[in-house]
């Protein structure tokens, strides 16, 4: 439980550190490797980038855009013409008001 508990810390550390744009390229590569691996990695952060969206949504009244390493990536994936599989899982959760109504209420 330990174990699991550090790795929640760290995908949650890496996640928000690619939304603020401050993740280097051998913090992406490490949040990459954690994702692949780990299906509660996963979850965690995906429930962190829709929290990221549904607050900016909810404080900034329009689309959230991703984050700048991430452009930068989907970029370069086009402009190399390799197909790749996706990087990151893409999961419809509901949004972040529903999951946390007390806090939203």
């Amino acid at each position: 439980m330990t174990q699991t508990h550090t790795v929640a810390d760290e995908v949650q550390e890496l996640t928000w550190a690619v939304v603020d744009d401050l993740a280097t390229e051998e913090q992406m590569r490490r949040l990459e490797e954690l994702l692949l691996d780990d299906t509660e990695a996963r979850n965690i952060y995906v429930t962190c980038m829709q929290m990221h969206a549904d607050l900016h949504f909810l404080l900034g009244g329009h689309r959230a855009r991703l984050p700048e390493i991430i452009e930068k990536a989907i970029e370069a994936s086009k402009q190399s013409g390799a197909r790749k599989p996706a990087p990151l899982p893409v999961v419809d959760l509901p949004p972040i008001s529903a999951q946390f109504p007390d806090v939203f209420a």
